[in-house]
């Protein structure tokens, strides 16, 4: 239970900290991340965005796994993220959008199942 706890602050400590560098940055710099690695990687601005934008979701979403977040909570900081990454530019809105739908009947599905509105046989 202890080491639970203290996976979860670090997790916590780390969102803090990038997001603290994110605030101190100069925006300049940020908006020049993914066009630097698009062109070491020799691939569109928008492809490099993505590659950038995968890393730190799947980045958060191990650190938060491992300090064994429960699923709702995983969601919730994620869409957090994801929206952090949409007002960077470096994700379209449509595709927050699209993955807060699928989120909320994903958990739709849970709680109507949870409550006998699943339709199993």
């Amino acid at each position: 239970m202890q080491n639970r706890g203290r996976l979860g602050a670090l997790a916590l400590m780390c969102l803090v900290m990038v997001a603290m560098t994110a605030s101190l940055a100069s925006a300049s710099t940020l908006t020049d991340i993914p066009g630097r690695l698009a062109d070491t990687l020799g691939v569109s601005d928008t492809t490099g965005e993505l590659v950038i934008s995968v890393a730190i979701l799947v980045a958060v979403a191990l650190a938060l796994s491992a300090a064994r977040i429960p699923a709702i909570g995983l969601i919730i900081v994620m869409l957090a993220v994801m929206g952090l990454l949409t007002v960077m530019g470096w994700i379209d809105a449509w595709l927050m959008v699209l993955t807060a739908i699928l989120a909320a009947v994903m958990f739709a599905g849970l709680i109507s199942g949870q409550f006998g509105g699943g339709g199993e046989d």
